[in-house]
């Protein structure tokens, strides 16, 4: 992508505030605040990233959108929830915008990475060829879907809003209380719908267990999977409960990230956990991605006479992937849920 087509409207201006020296005894509004200038500078300052062509400006500017529409969600009786909704709906509309180009990003360099790792005589027909097609048709329309949303004049509302809000915050009563007796009961509200969300993805994944049928590759390396039909439905429940879970563990370490000028330590070591969690059920969410992709090239493959045995074998290596994360579901889960981890929420 050029950097002419990237050019549009500069942004608008970061509001950048020097923080204060937040700590338990500081105002609850102060400190949210302080967190979403933080935000909102990021996300203003890889807009103008993106413009000049900068690697990764996409996907810190879709990192600093869900940091803002999470601390508005989880933070709600200390900035009046009622009064966000709107800007709220928005930020997570620019996410997906957003998430469209991260997604192509995420295929294109985990099918690329399968390219090194597999030994030559497993290469068979035009694969880099076929790769680079479906991937840089897929990674332009994805970019120029952002450059269209930067220059829009909805997006120009949206960091106008972002700007209102930081100017003139809809604060609550509850936002002149102690940050140390509100944040951490806040943090336990994010945890216990994480946990609501973490015990439904067991129970899944315990009928997916015991009810599925084995899945296999079929000979034509086309990628197609062999399940019985309450398989397919149980397996694909249980990939959107992942996925469920791994948007709740990253909403509860944004929530955790907010509140650490109360609890400094223990708020990071709680936030490591989740992380870790979440970049496992990440792994296993791209590999939901790079299978659909994997699926369209071998069937792609076959309706043009050509060998599609490599994204078949590529396809069965991703789907043991994404088995083994299932299976040891409960291990990732116990490990992020130590009653020790949170004890400072209480």
């Amino acid at each position: 992508m050029s950097t002419a087509a990237r050019s549009g409207p500069p942004a608008p201006a970061a509001p950048k505030k020097k923080s204060p020296g937040l700590n338990t005894r500081s105002p609850a509004g102060d400190v949210v605040l302080d967190h979403l200038r933080g935000q909102a500078a990021a996300l203003f300052e890889n807009e103008q990233g993106f413009h000049r062509g900068e690697p990764g400006s996409v996907h810190r500017m879709r990192v600093a959108t869900r940091r803002l529409r999470s601390a508005l969600q989880s933070f709600g009786t200390i900035v009046d929830r009622e009064q966000t909704r709107e800007l709220t709906d928005e930020l997570r509309r620019l996410g997906r915008v957003l998430g469209r180009s991260r997604d192509a990003e995420v295929v294109t360099r985990r099918l690329r990475d399968r390219i090194e790792e597999t030994p030559a005589e497993l290469v068979l027909g035009e694969v880099d060829r076929q790769l680079t097609r479906r991937t840089a048709r897929r990674q332009a329309a994805a970019d120029e879907t952002v450059i269209e949303e930067l220059a829009s004049e909805r997006y120009r509302a949206l960091t106008e809003s972002i700007r209102q809000l930081l100017d003139r915050p809809p604060l609550t009563s509850t936002a002149a209380d102690r940050a140390g007796a509100v944040l951490p009961a806040l943090v336990a509200r994010s945890w216990r719908g994480l946990d609501r969300t973490a015990r439904t993805a067991l129970s899944m994944q315990a009928e997916a267990s015991a009810g599925t049928g084995t899945a296999g590759i079929d000979s034509t390396g086309a990628g197609e999977t062999r399940t019985t039909t309450s398989g397919s439905r149980e397996q694909a429940a249980l990939t959107a409960a992942l996925h469920e879970v791994r948007k709740r563990a990253r909403r509860t370490r944004y929530a955790a990230e907010v509140a650490r000028p109360v609890a400094r330590r223990k708020a990071r070591r709680l936030s490591r956990a989740l992380r870790r969690l979440q970049r496992t059920l990440g792994t296993h969410q791209d590999t939901v991605l790079s299978r659909a992709a994997l699926r369209e090239l071998g069937a792609q493959a076959r309706t043009q006479g050509q060998n599609g045995f490599t994204f078949g074998l590529w396809y069965g290596r991703d789907q043991e992937i994404a088995r083994r994360i299932e299976e040891d579901f409960a291990e990732h889960w116990h490990r992020a849920a130590r009653p020790r981890l949170r004890r400072w929420t209480r």
